[in-house]
């Protein structure tokens, strides 16, 4: 059972598998039961729009309430009707213009965005910290989860649709987000990762994509490997278990797996059950918004 309670006084991203998986949706949702104190919400993209911008299809909108802070493009301000106060106006531009750090005065909807790169994600996740916030709702990116490196600490819910055609993949993507958030980390060598140098361990490290072409090329007594963080995993879940084999893997910046969203479509609960490792049933939250 999803524990909202989880959430409060860290950074979240929320990510999803593919296209309209219900990123959007399950934002809403963790947002309603947010209800001790101020939460603060935007997106690395374009998300509470009308419309889904690539597929035309309605997109749910992100509902505030009073005190909650949004980053909001400037084209998009008069639209929202939660009375928003700006906070901070950043500079640079986005899909809706200049993003806007902005309060909800009452409660109201508002079309959050972002920006487009770690570096100025980290700034606007300090100017939040700094407005007084600690609970913080990232609606992230199609397909990518490379922006939870911007904010030490944060916490990962994965939203996955699954359907009779992407069963298998879904389940593989589940299983190597909870098997690979369970390897241990190694913060010695976070400086490393950021141009420092390396710390007195033996262990190898692998900077940037960690792809199957990249681990065959190791050899067989490179020892223990350290990455940088499990977004940059692109390798499925056997090449993962496989790995695991030829000794320890670590994380010079470990991400704490909140929880794993199935939606349901035509599949029964069963069916994904089957696919999944203990590790990813013990996150797993199925059909949220039914309960």
């Amino acid at each position: 059972m999803l524990q909202i309670t989880e959430f409060r006084n860290r950074t979240t991203f929320i990510t999803g598998s593919k296209k309209n998986s219900g990123k959007t949706t399950f934002l809403n949702y963790v947002l309603a039961g947010l209800d001790n104190g101020p939460a603060a919400c935007l997106s690395v993209g374009l998300d509470g729009e009308s419309a889904d911008q690539v597929f035309g299809t309605p997109k749910p909108k992100v509902r505030l309430r009073p005190g909650d802070l949004a980053v909001v493009g400037s084209a998009a301000l008069t639209a929202s009707d939660a009375d928003p106060e700006i906070l901070e106006v950043y500079p640079f531009t986005s899909a809706t213009g200049r993003p806007a750090l902005i309060r909800a005065r009452r409660r109201g909807c508002a079309e959050i965005s972002g920006p487009d790169t770690n570096s100025r994600l980290a700034g606007i996740l300090r100017g939040i910290k700094a407005a007084g916030v600690s609970t913080i709702l990232v609606d992230g990116a199609v397909d990518r989860i490379t922006q939870a490196a911007s904010d030490a600490g944060a916490a990962l819910a994965h939203v996955s649709r699954v359907e009779p055609g992407n069963l298998p993949s879904a389940a593989g993507t589940m299983n190597l987000l909870a098997a690979s958030a369970a390897a241990p980390g190694a913060p010695e060598w976070a400086e490393y990762f950021s141009g420092g140098a390396a710390p007195r361990a033996k262990a190898t490290p692998v900077k940037g994509a960690v792809t199957p072409a990249k681990l065959k090329a190791l050899p067989e007594t490179a020892g223990p490997l350290v990455f940088e963080d499990l977004s940059k995993l692109f390798i499925s879940f056997a090449e993962w278990t496989a790995l695991l084999r030829r000794g320890p893997v670590f994380f010079a910046r470990p991400l704490r797996l909140n929880c794993l969203v199935a939606n349901l479509y035509n599949v029964a609960p069963e069916s994904l059950l089957r696919l999944l490792s203990p590790k990813a049933r013990a996150r797993l939250v199925l059909n949220p918004y039914l309960i």
